[in-house]
């Protein structure tokens, strides 16, 4: 009996193991140009584009990205760069069976504009997170098409008004 039970044991494990996917994040390698940084995370196992969350951390400089079904030991990412301060890689505090790659930054702020820029690509051979290195975030106008027309007509009425007032600037 000892023996049955410990191979039905032992095959319990593998296949809950299995079942959550399980995969082990062995290397973190990473590479800056002048227009990104890179992380690529090496790992063995599967992993889904919905097993990946970006998050804003409660401090503001920063940026968690979350992969979950997967493991990791704590290790620190060995790099050197003009926008990220440091970088670690640890399994997640807040969920089970995840991994946390946490990237604190020098001066950027992490805000939804930013969370959007923040690519996270699913390759054969592991997970790319690429971050674009644009220190100016330039928020979006948020000017529809009408406001636009609006706009451009309220400045030709002025320029209208100015002529009419004016009609030696006609010629000009």
């Amino acid at each position: 009996m000892g023996v049955r039970t410990a191979l039905i044991f032992s095959t319990i494990l593998l296949w809950v193991s299995s079942a959550w996917g399980q995969g082990r994040i062995s290397e973190v390698i990473f590479e800056a140009t002048d227009s990104s940084s890179t992380f690529l995370l090496i790992h063995d196992g599967e992993i889904k584009s919905d097993q990946v969350e970006k998050l804003a951390d409660a401090d503001p400089s920063v940026l968690m990205v979350r992969f979950n079904g997967l493991k990791a030991k704590r290790q620190w990412v060995k790099m050197t760069d003009k926008v990220i301060k440091r970088a670690l890689l640890h399994p997640s505090k807040e969920k089970t069976n995840a991994v946390v790659l946490r990237i604190r930054f020098k001066t950027k702020r992490v805000n939804n504009d930013l969370l959007e820029t923040v690519s996270v690509v699913l390759e054969d051979a592991g997970i790319r997170v690429d971050i674009p290195n644009d220190t100016e975030q330039k928020p979006k106008p948020r000017v529809s098409a009408d406001e636009t027309q609006a706009l451009n007509k309220a400045e030709l009425d002025k320029q209208l008004n100015a002529m009419k007032s004016d009609p030696s600037a006609v010629g000009e």
